[in-house]
């Protein structure tokens, strides 16, 4: 599969249910309700990667800070996974970043591996453990341009 092939657009309402059903499929307890109440909030955006009309991934970011962009949720649709949509999602976040608005920020469970390995392909750094809920943990994760295009160089 080419990654032309993935088509990244603004998410609506008749993809709730299968937004819903992907996120779920990552643990996430994303409910409908709640991403309705996401949906109407003007900071927060919501974008789906679609193969061959099909929505086989979801990205909910807020663009809410003035310094950086926080990813609230990411996830792909497990048979599509390692096949560009997900990278496909962030690049779209990252097309948002300005001089202003620089960084963008993911936080990951400890048990969440293959988002930590993506996160890192991608240029994001682990720069602290919080304390989740239940007694787990959770990575923050940073993406900063300059910072991977000094490792370019």
């Amino acid at each position: 599969m080419d990654r032309a092939d993935i088509q990244i657009r603004w998410m609506v309402r008749t993809d709730l249910d299968d937004a819903t059903r992907i996120l779920r499929s990552v643990g996430e307890d994303d409910t409908e309700r709640r991403l309705n109440s996401l949906l109407e909030r003007p900071s927060v955006m919501c974008i789906v990667a679609e193969i061959k009309k099909e929505v086989v991934g979801v990205a909910i970011y807020d663009i809410g800070r003035v310094s950086k962009i926080k990813i609230l949720s990411l996830a792909v649709d497990e048979p599509r996974r390692r096949k560009g949509a997900g990278k496909s999602l962030v690049s779209e976040i990252f097309l948002k970043l300005n001089k202003k608005r620089n960084k963008v920020e993911a936080s990951v469970s400890e048990y969440g591996l293959s988002a930590h390995l993506f996160l890192k392909s991608l240029g994001f750094k682990a720069v602290a453990v919080l304390a989740g809920a239940g007694g787990t943990s959770e990575y923050k994760f940073l993406y900063k341009p300059s910072d991977s295009s000094k490792e370019e160089a």
